[in-house]
């Protein structure tokens, strides 16, 4: 009998499954074609114009998929400024 109503409760919950499932998966293509369609924008840009906001080509990739300045936080946050006042 316990067996039973354990067997039932995961039919039960299936279809909610399913439905976060799919909704994840609707996210995702929806945040996959905002990225390409940044990426095309980027890449539709002239060098002289990419230079303008102080980007070159080979940076469009890491830009568009949110990895440009996360080395450089990274490196900010773990190192002190020399040169902010006070420091030791």
């Amino acid at each position: 009998m316990a067996h039973a109503l354990q067997t039932t409760s995961v039919i039960f919950k299936l279809p909610t499954s399913i439905t976060k499932f799919f909704a994840l998966v609707k996210v995702k293509l929806a945040e996959r074609a905002k990225r390409m369609q940044s990426y095309r924008e980027l890449n539709a840009l002239s060098d002289r114009e990419l230079n303008d906001i102080g980007l070159c080509r080979g940076d469009i990739h890491n830009v568009v998929n949110d990895n440009f300045y996360k080395d450089s936080i990274r490196i900010a946050e773990t190192q002190p400024n020399k040169n902010m006042k006070g420091w030791v």
